[in-house]
């Protein structure tokens, strides 16, 4: 349980700040390395990528379990690309998931948009997790996991993942309503009569929801 959220919210930023340092040089790889010092270069390199990523999708994740962000947070949606799943007939794994061109199709990219929560969850619990580049500056990531891994291949740009940190560390919740035989909890980042409103809303469209 998380009782105050800008300690972590604060940990977030220091982790966003020092990976904004090395964005843009992530991959200028130093002349004169050989073959072996290459491979390991780009391997820490994608390491790297890879561990700020998986560290703040689970900072987040916390934050929205302790239910300390905004409804208002929880409702954005954020432009991805999608690569629809083809060859439907064979069975995507650990030992095959490398080939990607072979099940997905990268020449249909749909545009759709993901909420927070599914940028997480894909990203803790990726099957396939890929960085991408644009010569030596990194562009963004291609993820999914194994919930939709036969739905497709989502293409998040580096903007969008900075994006989605900021906006949880400069969310701010000043509004709650527990209902606790109903084990639901509406927060918002509004005050007085304008979060009372926002509550109000969220609660309705719960109900809605649960009807359906």
């Amino acid at each position: 349980m998380i009782y105050e959220s800008w300690v972590w919210k604060e940990r977030l930023q220091e982790e966003l700040t020092a990976f904004q340092s090395i964005m843009d040089t992530i991959y200028k790889i130093p002349e004169g390395l050989n073959d072996e010092e290459h491979d390991m270069y780009v391997t820490r390199m994608n390491s790297k990528i890879e561990q700020f990523i998986f560290l703040s999708a689970f900072m987040i994740r916390k934050l929205y379990e302790a239910s300390k962000v905004s409804g208002e947070l929880k409702t954005l949606n954020y432009a991805c690309i999608k690569y629809p799943r083809i060859q439907m007939e064979d069975v995507i794994d650990k030992w095959n998931r490398h080939k990607i061109d072979e099940f997905y199709d990268f020449e249909n990219a749909r545009k759709i948009s993901l909420s927070i929560e599914t940028f997480y969850n894909m990203s803790i619990h990726s099957f396939i997790f890929e960085d991408v580049r644009d010569a030596d500056k990194w562009i963004g990531i291609l993820v999914n996991s194994d919930k939709h891994k036969d739905d497709g291949l989502f293409f998040i740009k580096r903007d969008t993942v900075v994006k989605i940190i900021n906006d949880v560390i400069e969310d701010d919740v000043l509004g709650i309503i527990s209902l606790r035989l109903e084990g639901k909890i509406y927060t918002t980042k509004y005050s007085g009569d304008k979060g009372q409103e926002s509550l109000f809303k969220q609660m309705k469209r719960g109900k809605k929801q649960d009807k359906t």
